[in-house]
């Protein structure tokens, strides 16, 4: 199996986990996957998908190359005339001055970066995984600081932890894992 068909579905999982309009992407077979993305031998994939309220996430596949500074300028550039807001980045690997760049980024953009090993599957499918999750909303969050005290507290999870990673959670978020038999716990995004 190719591993841009696995990232790519794994890809498609994820978007539509977080509530991205993904239409039947993820049902693409790999003769179909191929015969639709594989051109002279390299990959091209569509790259914008829409999410419910209006939001734009830009997907920027570079599956074969490692990710540099230089690259990263130039798709900045990009994403500034193109006035993208988001972004998904999925490379081979990145260089430490890209990781910094991607990191020191001002607010107005976010980009995400996943190494492909790190879609190959999707983290809240593998078999110890608890086997759902809910990214708590304000509301939610005000109900648990009364039922349980400060949720400043509760256990953490560092915003580059793979389930971060695949909702996108920001510092200051509460995710609740859910393990069955109504047996939940509780963790709070830290950097």
């Amino acid at each position: 199996m190719r591993k841009e068909y696995q990232i790519y579905k794994t890809l498609n999982t994820m978007l539509k986990d977080r509530k991205y309009d993904v239409k039947n992407q993820n049902k693409i077979t790999l003769k179909e996957f191929e015969e639709r993305f594989i051109k002279n031998d390299k990959v091209e994939i569509p790259n914008e998908y829409f999410k419910g309220d209006g939001q734009t996430v830009k997907v920027i596949f570079a599956l074969d190359e490692k990710f540099g500074s230089q690259s990263l300028k130039s798709l900045i550039n990009d994403f500034e005339y193109d006035k993208t807001k988001h972004a998904i980045l999925i490379a081979s690997d990145f260089t430490p001055d890209a990781i910094k760049g991607i990191n020191n980024i001002k607010d107005d953009l976010r980009i995400e970066n996943f190494k492909n090993k790190e879609l190959y599957t999707p983290v809240i499918r593998k078999k110890y995984q608890p086997k759902s999750f809910k990214i708590m909303n304000d509301e939610d969050i005000e109900d648990l600081n009364i039922q349980y005290g400060n949720i400043d507290k509760f256990p953490r999870i560092k915003t580059s932890d793979a389930v971060s990673k695949y909702f996108n959670l920001q510092i200051g978020e509460v995710i609740r894992f859910d393990r069955g038999n109504r047996d939940y716990y509780y963790r709070r995004v830290i950097k």
